[in-house]
């Protein structure tokens, strides 16, 4: 194993690229893979953004325990083929100021030409009005990236079909899978914001929340009170409650003018009535946009205005730090943690105390 350096962060592998990318022909550095923590772990996606910066790509992989693997980096040869999702941090990377000369040297075609979808799977997806339907709603890099995953195997029948089935399903179904933005990070610096609305709930939106909250997902972030599986019984009685509730208030958030999500409020009572609740859901699709810690801000910001609350307060399942974020971000600061505190899914579980004052 040539190079097998004792790097510990994206820094450090920065500065060995800089000096040996041009006179090195590889390198190793041991990775932890899965969702990014702030545990001061180095990353493989830390490690592969680096690599691309100076021409370089992720190669063989060596595993030495359960999470850490043993990540082989080396140039990029010439006619490679060139990955939506590699495409796409590169595009950040550039935005970040981070790519080298070395690194624009090898870039493929970069434009919105450079990526289109093969003829026959257009077809299968314009058949059916209602998979095309949700297809256009996807979001594009989500749409760029499972195509491609799909197009590399075309040389691979059975398993470009198996790809291809499962796509068309779960795009019918109006359900995202897999990596396709690096757990947040490829839209973190997105200038171009997702619009929505904040609204009363209405009888229509049933559909909506029938096609959004069947999804275990959202399911296990959220109290067993809301029902899984959900039905359309289910979303009337919620929609008429939303506006029936003293108490409470609910915001629907539209999307592309449909319902995509809920931020609600209840009121403390006693001594602790100038106190409210907030608990909020958001529709898959539009998970790692940005949407619900703007959303939220919005309607923290509205229900403050209409009410005597001094206190907004929230409660987060230990382990769900996509939520810890959308709070952080939206003004909120962590202010304790319930030791099991709530049982959920045949355990017990930490619950996180956010709080945000008016």
């Amino acid at each position: 194993m040539h190079n097998l350096l004792e790097v510990k962060s994206r820094s450090e592998l920065r500065e060995w690229l800089r000096q040996n990318h041009d006179r090195e022909t590889e390198c190793w550095v041991a990775v932890r893979r899965g969702r990014p923590v702030d545990d001061g772990t180095f990353r493989y996606v830390d490690a592969v953004e680096e690599a691309l910066c100076f021409g370089w790509i992720d190669s063989t992989v060596k595993k030495i325990s359960d999470e850490v693997t043993v990540q082989k980096l080396c140039p990029r040869k010439p006619r490679s083929n060139w990955s939506e999702l590699n495409k796409e941090r590169c595009r950040r990377m550039e935005r970040l100021g981070l790519m080298t000369d070395a690194g624009r040297a090898v870039l493929p075609d970069m434009s919105a030409a450079g990526f289109t979808i093969d003829p026959d799977i257009l077809r299968e997806l314009q058949a059916d009005p209602v998979l095309w339907e949700n297809f256009r709603r996807l979001p594009e890099l989500y749409r760029r990236v499972r195509i491609d995953t799909i197009q590399i195997k075309r040389n691979q029948p059975e398993l470009f079909r198996k790809r291809l089935d499962k796509f068309l399903e779960n795009t019918r179904r109006g359900i995202l899978y897999g990596e396709w933005n690096d757990n947040g990070r490829l839209w973190a610096e997105d200038s171009e914001m997702e619009p929505f609305v904040l609204r009363p709930w209405r009888e229509s939106d049933g559909p909506a929340l029938v096609k959004y909250l069947n999804n275990r997902k959202i399911w296990n972030n959220c109290r067993d009170g809301l029902p899984y599986p959900y039905t359309e019984e289910d979303a009337l009685r919620f929609i008429r409650s939303a506006s029936e509730q003293e108490g409470s208030r609910n915001y629907c958030i539209e999307i592309r003018q449909e319902a995509a999500g809920n931020i609600g409020f209840i009121r403390g009572t006693d001594v602790e009535r100038y106190n409210a609740e907030v608990g909020y859901w958001l529709a898959e699709p539009y998970w790692n946009r940005g949407i619900m810690s703007r959303a939220l801000k919005e309607a923290v910001g509205e229900y403050l205005r209409q009410t005597d609350a001094v206190r907004i307060h929230a409660r987060v399942y230990a382990g769900n730090r996509a939520s810890m974020r959308v709070l952080e971000r939206a003004g909120f600061r962590a202010c304790g943690i319930w030791r099991k505190a709530c049982f959920k899914n045949g355990r017990f579980v930490d619950c996180h105390c956010y709080e945000l004052l008016g």
